[in-house]
């Protein structure tokens, strides 16, 4: 029943590939030390030796990173024995692309890459589809979270008023740039770019709104959610106000 279970329970390890090997990816790397049933085949990334560091940096050993296939081509490693591609690059555009090449090639794939999935994921997903294989959210990030709960309460008879997420967010926020972001966060431009590898323009858009707005698409398209009427919105209310009344609603 449980996929912890069934995963323990597979003979051989799940062989993936991931395409594009940043911030995100480097959280996934810090613990794949402790998992024993998945097994990185391939790194795809335009930029091979910065791979190769972030993986070194999250924590993996010099054989296992050698034992990883890397490569700057996405057509290069399709034909190797790979079940599951993770597209992590960010980019609307080339993540649409790499999906699409991978479910022709008859793979599974999982879209980290949220911007590919609110602007084409309905193709995607009929394209999936039609050649039997998995176009899925990344689950542990927050669209995929949030569904796990609307799944749940739907199972459970309930009935779905509306879906949000929480977020550190204040009205000042959204006159933030790529080139003021880090003061948000209370990090140098050096720490965050050249130790960190932190990317300006995806952290600035946790920042002012832009990703919360992704995200929120991603989760209505899935969900069958309509949008509000009046766009999306960030009001500044702490978890235990969500559920009172405003003044205008008493």
């Amino acid at each position: 029943m449980f996929l912890h279970t069934k995963l323990e329970n597979r003979k051989d390890p799940i062989k993936i590939c991931f395409i594009g090997c940043g911030k995100f990816v480097s959280m996934f790397l810090a613990q794949y030390n402790h998992l024993d049933k998945i097994q990185i085949d391939s790194i795809v990334d335009i930029n091979v030796d910065q791979a190769k560091k972030n993986c070194l940096k999250s924590g993996l050993n010099e054989q296992t990173v050698d034992d990883i296939n890397f490569s700057n081509s996405l057509d290069e490693v399709l034909d190797r024995d790979i079940e599951i591609f993770i597209e992590a690059t960010g980019n609307p555009i080339v993540g649409t692309v790499h999906a699409a090449k991978i479910i022709k090639n008859k793979k599974h794939v999982i879209l980290v890459n949220v911007e590919a999935d609110i602007t084409c994921g309905k193709y995607l997903s009929d394209l999936a589809k039609d050649k039997g294989v998995i176009c899925s959210m990344a689950y542990g990030d927050q669209p995929s979270l949030i569904l796990e709960q609307v799944e749940w309460a739907r199972l459970n008879g309930f009935s779905i008023v509306c879906a949000g997420k929480g977020t550190k967010y204040h009205p000042t926020f959204e006159y933030s740039t790529p080139d003021t972001v880090w003061g948000h966060y209370g990090l140098t431009k050096e720490r965050a770019e050249k130790e960190s590898g932190m990317n300006p323009k995806m952290f600035n858009s946790f920042l002012c709104g832009d990703k919360s707005a992704i995200e929120m698409c991603a989760v209505s398209n899935a969900a069958n959610l309509k949008c509000p009427s009046n766009g999306l919105t960030f009001p500044s209310v702490g978890v235990y106000d969500i559920a009172k009344k405003n003044d205008s609603e008493k």
